[in-house]
């Protein structure tokens, strides 16, 4: 199938393509500074250890698996008939449709706990591991709040993946039903969209509590409030970005 002219399948195209720029890009500045950071630690330490942090191999896992949800993405779009009226796309389109339906809510679900344990894990490096930091922070605070986050967000994550791969009875009903309608199987119309909200209010609350973290951690420090201003700002950008 060429790529689509008409409905909103070449926009979704387009907008995939530019998301996933946004995230290589993205990617690569954390770990550009990540390295610059890791090499000033060495010129001051020399027998510091060069290795990367749990954090940013979370990160880059999440890449990963960012980029199989784009390919899945725009295997949809060009050959599943993603964002074209029903009128125009034939069976076969509707099944690779909906597998990536099925599959891309799988991927987002794993993605969801991928990349917010990343954001906690360096929260948690930045403001209780500097030493500097934590003594002028209510350490066990910040480290409740991190931690009931990151039960909260694995525990609705784990429960919408649940949701999602047993929403048909068996999984593969849920695209092979419009190959045969006949045959044997049934959906679950109500669980997967209950579970969807719920991980989707979860992972807003979280976003919102750890772009306070900053806040909390810097606020009986001595740094000037200019500097953490920008802190605070550079922070909740990249907490909300993971959102």
């Amino acid at each position: 199938m060429p790529l689509p002219t008409s409905g909103k399948g070449l926009e979704l195209l387009i907008i995939q393509i530019c998301c996933s720029v946004i995230v290589y890009i993205s990617a690569c500045l954390r770990l550009w500074a990540q390295h610059v950071n890791r090499n000033r630690q060495l010129q001051h330490n020399n027998t510091a250890k060069k290795k990367q942090s749990p954090h940013d191999i979370l990160m880059l896992a999440s890449v990963l698996l960012y980029t199989v949800q784009t390919i899945i993405v725009i295997r949809g779009i060009i050959k599943g008939g993603i964002g074209q009226h029903a009128s125009k796309i034939d069976v076969a389109e509707v099944t690779k449709g909906f597998q990536t339906w099925y599959f891309g809510e799988l991927i987002y679900a794993m993605l969801s706990c991928l990349v917010k344990t990343s954001v906690i894990l360096f929260l948690q490096e930045a403001y209780i591991g500097r030493r500097k930091i934590r003594k002028a922070t209510d350490r066990r605070k910040i480290c409740w709040i991190l931690y009931i986050c990151l039960a909260v967000i694995w525990a609705t994550s784990i429960v919408f993946l649940s949701a999602s791969i047993f929403q048909c009875s068996p999984p593969s009903h849920y695209w092979k039903q419009f190959e045969n309608p006949s045959s044997e199987g049934a959906c679950s119309k109500s669980v997967v969209p209950a579970a969807g909200i719920a991980l989707s209010i979860v992972s807003a609350v979280s976003d919102w509590v750890l772009a306070s973290v900053p806040t909390v951690a810097l606020l009986k420090t001595q740094i000037p409030w200019q500097k953490k201003a920008a802190i605070q700002a550079l922070s909740s950008l990249g907490v909300l970005d993971g959102s």
